[in-house]
């Protein structure tokens, strides 16, 4: 008779476990808001889009206004943008020191009240929140430097579970 013996496996974890699984910082860059853009208002808005592009300027966060649109650049572009919207649009500002608060979570939209409890707690800091976007496993906030500072030990000491 033949007895074939199998070792005993370590078994691989193929999933994440649940809740906030990391909370990172990203810091570099700058908030452009432009506004009282003239009609028509969408052919404003792709004129400054691509006298960017043109001058290989890259954006994140692009939002559109009422009257205008906001995004950032990084740090280092925003001289370079300030310049080229001084002779464009006459209503535009430059926030610097600006960074993205990154809170990583499996399936965080699916997550019953996750989302909730994050903005609740980043709200709970008291700092400006300029923009929040989310996908399916990322929250990320922008906001000042100091202010994600804050809001990441904040959602760290609140919200993240610690491994036993």
């Amino acid at each position: 008779m033949n007895t074939t013996t199998f070792a005993e496996t370590q078994e691989t974890p193929f999933e994440k476990q649940r809740g906030i699984s990391r909370v990172e910082i990203r810091d570099g860059f700058a908030q452009i808001h432009i506004s009282q853009l003239p009609d028509p208002l969408m052919d404003a808005r792709l004129e400054i889009l691509q006298v960017l592009a043109d001058n290989n300027i890259s954006i994140d966060f692009l939002k559109l206004t009422q009257t205008g649109l906001a995004f950032l650049v990084q740090e280092r572009s925003a001289d370079q943008v300030a310049t080229l919207l001084a002779s464009k649009v006459p209503h535009h500002s430059v926030h610097r020191d600006q960074s993205i608060v990154m809170v990583s979570a499996v399936n965080m939209r699916d997550e019953e009240g996750l989302l909730a409890r994050v903005v609740a707690v980043s709200i709970g800091c008291g700092v400006q929140i300029d923009h929040l976007g989310d996908m399916h496993d990322q929250l990320l906030i922008v906001t000042s430097r100091d202010g994600a500072r804050e809001i990441a030990g904040a959602v760290k000491d609140q919200l993240m579970e610690v491994p036993s």
